[in-house]
């Protein structure tokens, strides 16, 4: 096909390109971006500033198509006119699929309980710890072990400690090898 065949199904392709304009889908939402939180804290946290960013988004969106229209018609050049015309077409697209993914997060959003500021910072512990638990446990399964970044949020959170004394009992262990990562000092 070529550039005049494809610019002669312009309706029928544009039909398509709209019909697809959503960079993430409902389920990707649902799941992905929302469900993957273990609380319904976090997920009313995520949903919400998911909301945010997408309103920011569209306002700006709104007034950048605006001002392009505006731009548009005061161009004489057809050639400058047409590729105004891109460039609207894809602001077009772009903000249609921003008002569907938005669409999708406020139905999510009235489907959750609202939660404080209070009580979301309350709720942290506990969302932490079932996610680091969750990631652990994926690492388990997937490789036999912790992996020592997640090792290392479960030290942080207090889940697990004693890292420096294992350390040190490793460290004696080997006293006797010569190699120079052995000189790692478990003093800050």
């Amino acid at each position: 096909m070529n550039l005049p065949e494809i610019i002669s199904q312009h309706d029928a392709l544009f039909a398509a390109f709209d019909a697809v304009s959503q960079p993430r889908s409902d389920y990707q939402l649902r799941k992905f971006v929302v469900g993957e939180h273990e609380t319904p804290e976090r997920q009313y946290l995520q949903v919400v500033v998911e909301m945010q960013r997408k309103v920011s988004s569209l306002r700006r969106a709104v007034i950048e198509r605006r001002k392009k229209i505006a731009a548009m018609e005061k161009e004489t050049n057809l050639d400058e006119k047409e590729l105004m015309q891109i460039d609207l077409d894809d602001m077009n697209f772009a903000i249609t699929g921003a008002m569907r993914e938005f669409n999708t997060l406020y139905d999510i959003y009235m489907g959750l309980p609202t939660f404080t500021t209070q009580q979301l910072q309350d709720a942290e512990e506990g969302y932490w710890i079932r996610r680091l638990i969750r990631q652990s446990q994926v690492d388990i399964d997937s490789c036999g072990q912790v992996s020592p970044g997640n090792m290392d949020a479960l030290r942080q959170a207090g889940i697990v400690t004693g890292f420096e004394e294992r350390f040190n009992l490793v460290s004696q262990s080997l006293r006797g090898v010569n190699h120079d990562l052995l000189q790692l000092s478990t003093q800050g």
